[in-house]
């Protein structure tokens, strides 16, 4: 069975609450990742707090009604985002993302910590009947 592990992008842009949204929002844009995992660090790795995505920022600036450099991330992150787990099958992971209308999935390691993000297009390709290469499989 294909697992997460298989196909987790683990050099992933990360923000902190105690950002402002103008630091995030930029990053944000940059990594052109659409979301950027809220983590703090705690001495044993980043800890995921939460996640950032280009509509959390909108939706701050629309609210807040103030400049983006006057919110912090922590006022703006989703605060308990849908993840799976690096021993997780690609299906679940794939349902996930179906269910809640993500391309995108924080992926957390055996200990709760941030592993790095799942990728719609990567879960659909590793379970192609072309395979992961785009190259039909022989069966």
């Amino acid at each position: 069975m294909k697992r997460v592990a298989d196909i987790v992008v683990r050099q992933v842009e990360t923000c902190r609450p105690t950002e402002t949204l103008s630091a995030a929002a930029q990053r944000l844009w940059m990594s052109r990742s659409g979301i950027l995992p809220v983590v703090v660090d705690d001495g044993h790795g980043p800890q995921m707090v939460g996640s950032l995505s280009d509509r959390d920022v909108f939706t701050a600036a629309h609210t807040h009604c103030r400049p983006l450099h006057a919110i912090r991330v922590l006022n703006a992150m989703a605060r308990n985002p849908w993840t799976c787990r690096l021993d997780d099958a690609i299906q679940l992971a794939l349902d996930r993302m179906r269910q809640q209308d993500l391309d995108r999935l924080p992926v957390l390691d055996e200990r709760g910590r941030l592993a790095g993000l799942v990728l719609l297009v990567d879960a659909v390709r590793a379970l192609s009947p072309e395979g992961p290469g785009g190259k039909r499989v022989a069966a």
